[in-house]
């Protein structure tokens, strides 16, 4: 009976056993023998026949589903028979290896169904710690793929930054020629408004020759293209051009009138009050459009490709053509208007 007795593993080893197989980076724990399990325990009669009341085994606790372990209790040494062969009390020699060889059956059979158990979620064990190492491949590939996609994600981010910097240094460069192109419209816009005084004094004077006309004409006809070009800045002068046209007529025909008749003397002088009144609210429209000329001058940079394409036309005005002479002839005649007719407020 000895030669067939195994020792059972103690708690702390099945224990131990257990968590090496749940441990995720453990290696891959080893089969066994459900036949090394078994235990066989060999008792007197009086020992047999108390295990058929009391429970022959004692079971390991679970953990995280593990089936029980069956732990028998050590197999105990057989007592020895009493030296008197005559005693009355001493049960058969046959009668006792009969009674301890169905008690170790019955305990082998029990062994054999825990260890089959116990196989059985050994080998389920295993099975989900193959599942968790494939997953862990798994994830560690994603690792590596996430790692290798933000170190793309990070070049194509300096490359951007870089891209953005000499986008920077473009732009940089472009708005330098911007400054250089509004200074020389600011030039421009000079000649503009030396363009526009000079036809101003052209429209005032009364006694101005056909040649003079004819240039005052070609320079409203280039005006008013370029008043076509950029209607929305040059409305308002547009507007001016027509109250002036019509402040000379009526001059002319006061002018006319007091040649004429003595008796129109008194029309004309209220046709004068009507002038000086028409003046007053002229100087009101030119403080306006001074206003409204500021305003203009402020978008003046909003309209720096419109006014530079416009710079071939300025170039070619007939005006700006003309000999010092005829333009000092001219500003003396409208210092003289002025004088006469006293300055706009």
């Amino acid at each position: 009976m000895d030669d067939q007795t195994t020792h059972s593993p103690s708690p702390s080893q099945v224990k131990l056993d257990h968590d090496s197989l749940l441990s995720p980076g453990g290696s891959t724990p080893m089969m066994i023998n459900s036949h090394e399990l078994v235990v066989i325990s060999s008792d007197d009669e009086d020992e047999a026949s108390k295990g058929d009341k009391e429970p022959l085994e004692l079971r390991i606790p679970k953990k995280r589903g593990q089936p029980s372990v069956p732990a028998v209790k050590p197999a105990k040494k057989p007592r020895t028979a009493p030296s008197s062969s005559s005693s009355p009390s001493s049960a058969p020699p046959s009668r006792h290896g009969s009674r301890a060889k169905t008690v170790i059956n019955k305990s082998l059979k029990e062994s054999h169904k825990d260890n089959e158990r116990l196989r059985t979620d050994i080998e389920k064990l295993q099975r989900e710690l193959q599942q968790a190492q494939r997953d862990t491949v798994i994830l560690a590939e994603e690792a590596a793929k996430t790692q290798a996609e933000a170190a793309t994600a990070t070049k194509q981010n300096d490359a951007t930054q870089e891209e953005q910097k000499r986008q920077i240094e473009e732009l940089r460069a472009e708005l330098e020629k911007k400054e250089v192109v509004l200074h020389d419209l600011s030039q421009v816009k000079a000649k503009l408004e030396a363009a526009e005084a000079a036809l101003f004094t052209k429209q005032l004077e009364l006694n101005f020759t056909a040649d003079t006309s004819r240039q005052l004409a070609d320079a409203r006809v280039q005006l008013e293209n370029k008043d076509k070009q950029l209607a929305k800045y040059d409305i308002e002068l547009v507007s001016l051009n027509a109250k002036l046209c019509q402040q000379n007529e009526e001059l002319l025909s006061i002018q006319s009138g007091l040649t004429t008749a003595e008796s129109e003397k008194t029309a004309a002088e209220q046709t004068g009050m009507d002038i000086l009144r028409e003046k007053t609210a002229l100087a009101v429209e030119n403080k306006e459009l001074s206003s409204k000329i500021n305003i203009l001058e402020r978008n003046l940079e909003d309209a720096q490709a419109i006014i530079g394409s416009f710079k071939k036309h300025t170039d070619n005005c007939g005006l700006l053509r003309q000999p010092p002479e005829v333009l000092e002839a001219d500003l003396k005649f409208v210092r003289g208007v002025l004088e006469k007719y006293g300055r706009p407020e």
